[in-house]
């Protein structure tokens, strides 16, 4: 029998069957804890989610934060390097 491949949010030991689920999970419980602030680089920002847009293609973790918080639309590859990045295997 397979194995379920579950997701892990990047913030706390949360898992979801899907990818979708860490979504919804972390707009819920950590959406708070980063309105102004980049968990990534410390910065302050008035707009964190267009810093995290803007660097999502540079690094992992914005790559990350910009899928889980923003409603920017991604490109296929990023969103596959997401699940990829977010599995647990």
């Amino acid at each position: 029998m397979a194995e379920i491949a579950f997701y892990k949010c990047p913030f706390c030991e949360f898992k979801a069957v899907k990818l979708c689920g860490i979504k919804e999970h972390v707009r819920r419980k950590h959406m708070t804890s980063i309105l102004f602030k980049c968990p990534v680089c410390g910065r302050q920002y008035n707009n964190v989610y267009n810093h995290f847009y803007m660097h999502a293609y540079k690094d992992d973790e914005h790559l990350i934060l910009c899928y889980l918080f923003t409603k920017y639309k991604l490109l296929d590859p990023a969103i596959r390097k997401v699940k990829k990045l977010l599995k647990m295997c």
